[in-house]
């Protein structure tokens, strides 16, 4: 299941640079009541698979829900933040809107490593992550099993940055 929810943000950044919002699909907008992308796949009944969707039209309108859903979920965590970072961000300033902040953005690796033992993951390592559409993100490793339950008590933002999650607990296994 890790491996279909970390490769699912590939895909859908994918799909919404070459669809945006103007790709026609005609959705309505409960998607937006939830608090978290795993309410809305049980609340709205959404397939884990969903970006596999034999049904294109189908498939569209779940991943146009779930990238408005982010979007909107990132927009909340945006609003928590200090004035400065919303204004930060607000102007394309925060050292998670480009790759030419990534010294800016390597301070914030240790304070996400400190919050995630807090919640109780082992973390093997937190560090910077060069994303889609010059974006950094925070990259969290972790000798733990992280399946898709596991991964929502976990944060997906962390002061303005996105924040990935790579469980080694599989690759250890194997060896």
């Amino acid at each position: 299941m890790f491996d279909t929810i970390s490769s699912l943000t590939s895909r859908i950044a994918e799909w919404l640079f070459r669809h945006g919002k103007s790709s026609g699909v005609g959705i309505d907008e409960a998607h937006m009541k939830y608090d978290s992308v795993k309410e809305w796949m049980i609340g709205e009944n959404i397939p884990s698979g969903f970006t596999q969707e034999p049904d294109p039209i189908l498939r569209d309108k779940y991943i146009q829900q779930y990238g408005e859903l982010w979007r909107h979920l990132y927009a909340k965590h945006v609003s928590t933040l200090p004035v400065d970072d919303q204004v930060a961000i607000k102007e394309g300033r925060h050292p998670s809107q480009s790759h030419r902040y990534a010294d800016d953005a390597a301070p914030y690796c240790e304070p996400l490593k400190d919050h995630l033992e807090s919640l109780g993951l082992n973390v093997s390592e937190v560090a910077i992550g060069w994303y889609h559409f010059d974006r950094i993100v925070l990259a969290v490793e972790t000798p733990e099993k992280i399946d898709f339950g596991r991964l929502e008590d976990l944060p997906s933002f962390f002061q303005g940055f996105e924040v990935k999650y790579l469980s080694t607990h599989d690759i250890e296994e194997s060896q």
